[in-house]
């Protein structure tokens, strides 16, 4: 999902720079009420385990919907924090 794609889905969402880093980043509310910063766009895979006719185990990878990483796991300052 692009930052474009999040501002027209979300156009309320609280993107502010990150002041490690400078990318563009989004804060959610965890249930906890502590926030959690986030990458809006990076490419987010949900790993799927199935088997196939043969009964052999298939991975695929699909991209996920609408499901941001945290920015402590990209940004290169996040130590800092």
């Amino acid at each position: 999902m692009s930052l474009k794609q999040i501002l027209s889905d979300w156009p309320d969402a609280p993107i502010v720079m990150c002041k490690g880093c400078g990318k563009k980043i989004i804060f959610g509310r965890l249930q906890d009420g502590k926030q959690v910063p986030l990458d809006p766009s990076p490419p987010v895979y949900m790993l799927m385990r199935f088997r196939d006719d043969k009964e052999q185990w298939v991975y695929r990878a699909d991209k996920a919907g609408t499901v941001f990483v945290s920015h402590f796991a990209t940004c290169p300052k996040a130590n800092d924090f």
